[in-house]
């Protein structure tokens, strides 16, 4: 039971500090924007820029009307999945990565709720190709925090 309650704290602790680093800076790249200092070169393949993505994870399914209900929802059900995927780990080694996509996720439905659209800001690209600039699409702590989640699980769950 002790184990069971530690392990608990450390996972609340991890989702926590995500979902506050991942609103921390996305509270203070609006106030930027608000300053008219967006976009910043930080390198000749780097710029932190505001985009308002309505969609999924890399700009999919991003439109310009409203955010539609069933992305809601679909993002809430998957929320409750890893959560009780979670409880549910007696393996403490699979606790993390679930809680590192679970405090991305959360970021960013505060978003969608605060807003009605994820921050995003991280820029990067390759620029000045022979078809033009590339660019990945941005992202936000939250973004790194579920894809590293979800790569390290995969790795873990591999491994078994």
């Amino acid at each position: 039971m002790k184990l069971l309650k530690k392990k608990w704290i450390m996972v609340i602790f991890l989702v926590l500090a995500i979902v506050g680093l991942d609103q921390i800076t996305k509270v203070y790249i609006l106030s930027l924007f608000q300053h008219h200092k967006l976009p910043i070169h930080v390198t000749s393949f780097f710029k932190i820029h505001l985009v308002w993505n309505k969609g999924i994870s890399f700009g999919l399914l991003n439109t310009s009307g409203a955010t539609p209900w069933w992305l809601y929802m679909g993002i809430g059900l998957l929320i409750g999945m890893v959560f009780a995927w979670i409880w549910r780990q007696r393996q403490s080694n699979l606790a993390w990565p679930l809680a590192a996509v679970l405090g991305g996720a959360l970021g960013n439905i505060i978003d969608r709720i605060r807003y009605g659209a994820v921050v995003d800001f991280l820029d990067f690209f390759v620029p000045d190709t022979s078809w033009g600039t590339l660019h990945w699409p941005a992202f936000n702590v939250a973004d790194a925090a579920i894809t590293i989640g979800g790569i390290w699980l995969a790795c873990m769950l591999y491994k078994k």
